[in-house]
This record gives C-alpha cells, structure tokens and sequence, in this order.
C-alpha cells in the first residue's frame, strides 16, 4: 500500500481511486517510509489548519471571530486527502513551517486576504470511527517534503481521506456531517491566539490587521 500512498502524495491517483484499491479502511496497513513518524495511532492528537479565503474570508479584523469550520471543509477528504499534522510529533520548527506552507499558498493567490485563521484539534477517533450506515475516514501517515539528507521536512504530516469508493454525493454529505459533529464534540476549535504550540499571529491575513 505504501506505493499508492506515495502515488496518492504525488497527485498522481485521487481518493477515489485510492478507496478503490483498498475497499475496506486501509489505516494503519502500509509500511512506514524510512523518514516517517510511524503509522497514525489510536488516540492520536490531529491538526487541521483553518486558512482564508479557503475556511474563512477574512476582508477585516472582525471577521476573524465568526464560524471558522463547517462541513463542506471536509470535502477534501473525499477528493485530494485532508492535510492534518500530528501533534505529538510536530516540534515547533515543523508547526511553523507547515502554517508558512499554508500561508505562502494562500497570500500567493488571495493577496492581503490570504493567511492563517486558526486550527481544529481532534482525536483520530473522531474520523476513524462511526455508526452505521455512515462511513468513517482513513488516516494515513503522508510525510512530505523530503529533503536529503535531512529527510522530511514535513515527517508529522498525515491525510484523513475517504475510506469507500463510490458513494454518492448524498451518502458523502451525510457521513461528512457525521464525521463534522464527532469533531466538533471531541476537539476544539481554535482562534488564533488560542493556538499555544507556536507563534501563529505572524500569519494571520493583512486584511485583518
């Protein structure tokens, strides 16, 4: 399974096609790269970075305060993977440049109201785990950016994906909004000022200041 990963990380196959090779959930079944943190564990602490305009469109400082996540920004998962860091193994070094990845990506395109808007913590349960007739997600351990001879510059970097292949549009919304609530009850929603593990101010969009 590794090799489709790293297919599935060089944009070179989609979810779809990823969920289709491995029907059932595929968590924790591909070796580990030489690099990596290991295989995503029961229990484990996960990082989305929320960003604007792509969470939130910042064009002042107030919009700051409204809803940051919603349902529809777990859509990713059903199509490129959803980029989430893994906390117990992030250093500070590593959150930083994450979030100025994600930043530079943003400013690029958006300009003054691109930048960072804050992050949403989860257990991996939250994703991982739901009722039938809803189908839980995938976590795979993706590191990125290898750079000799230091390996990853991203080795804590992990994709939540779609675990069944062709679900319609109205079984992917109703097992998003399952999947949505089980991380709204199990984790927490951050502002930017709440983020503690490392300096986000720096990247919060000029918009807003």
């Amino acid at each position: 399974m590794r090799d489709d990963l790293d297919k599935f990380c060089a944009q070179k196959i989609d979810v779809e096609e990823l969920a289709s090779a491995y029907p059932s959930c595929a968590c924790e079944q591909a070796d580990s790269p030489v690099g990596s943190v290991g295989r995503i564990m029961p229990q484990e602490l996960l990082r989305l970075f929320l960003t604007s305009p792509s969470h939130l469109r910042v064009r002042k400082p107030a919009d700051l305060n409204k809803r940051k996540f919603r349902p529809t920004d777990l859509t990713r998962a059903y199509k490129v993977g959803l980029s989430i860091v893994r906390l117990e193994h992030a250093s500070e070094e590593e959150l930083t440049y994450t979030a100025k990845q994600l930043n530079d990506i943003q400013v690029n395109a958006n300009g003054d109201k691109g930048g960072l808007v804050g992050a949403v913590d989860f257990p991996v349960e939250a994703v991982r785990t739901c009722s039938p007739p809803h189908v839980p997600m995938c976590a795979h351990e993706t590191p990125l950016d290898y750079r000799e001879p230091t390996n990853y510059l991203r080795p804590s970097h992990g994709d939540v994906v779609n675990s069944k292949a062709g679900m319609t549009d109205e079984e992917q919304k109703a097992s998003r909004e399952v999947i949505y609530n089980q991380i709204i009850k199990q984790g927490v929603v951050k502002n930017i000022e709440d983020v503690k593990d490392f300096d986000m101010s720096e990247f919060i969009p000029k918009a807003a200041m």
